[in-house]
């Protein structure tokens, strides 16, 4: 069985107005809900294959806190294409994942992140920062394409788990 998990990378720092935006980083809010969805990933026994990140800061300082919580036995991968980058780009990304992967994390950016959370879940998903959502993909990664899969879990910084 293979899943999906899109993560929404954590609350970003404005404070630095001479920053562009894919060098914002993570502001305290940010690496605490970071910290904690890492850890209530580990706690599920959840361990994804390979998870791709983004190349903006933000989304590098997620996937760390990550990396953290699994004491850096997650396979993480830089893709710089899913910097800004609508569905149609995530999902050519998904397709050149290598088949042997079972467990596919994503760790990317809004609106992006909703709307495919949408097209695969079919109903309407808040993904505040931080949250993820996970769906069972019945097909190759090759082969993939939106459509409705089985939603598998769901969480967020504010939720009462």
């Amino acid at each position: 069985m293979r899943t999906l998990t899109l993560m929404r990378h954590a609350k970003s720092s404005w404070e630095d107005p001479a920053l562009g935006d894919h060098e914002r980083p993570l502001n305290p809010r940010g690496r605490k809900a970071a910290k904690t969805m890492a850890q209530r990933l580990y706690a599920e026994h959840y361990t994804p294959d390979l998870v791709l990140v983004s190349s903006a800061l933000r989304t590098q300082q997620t996937a760390a806190a990550l990396q953290k919580a699994y004491d850096g036995g997650l396979v993480l991968q830089t893709e710089p294409l899913l910097y800004e980058a609508g569905s149609g780009t995530y999902a050519d990304v998904i397709r050149r994942v290598d088949d042997d992967v079972q467990s596919l994390m994503i760790i990317g950016h809004n609106p992006t992140m909703e709307w495919m959370a949408e097209a695969m879940g079919g109903r309407a998903y808040h993904m505040p920062t931080a949250s993820y959502i996970r769906f069972r993909v019945p097909c190759s990664w090759s082969e993939f394409r939106f459509e409705r899969f089985e939603t598998l879990a769901y969480d967020y910084p504010k939720s009462d788990k």
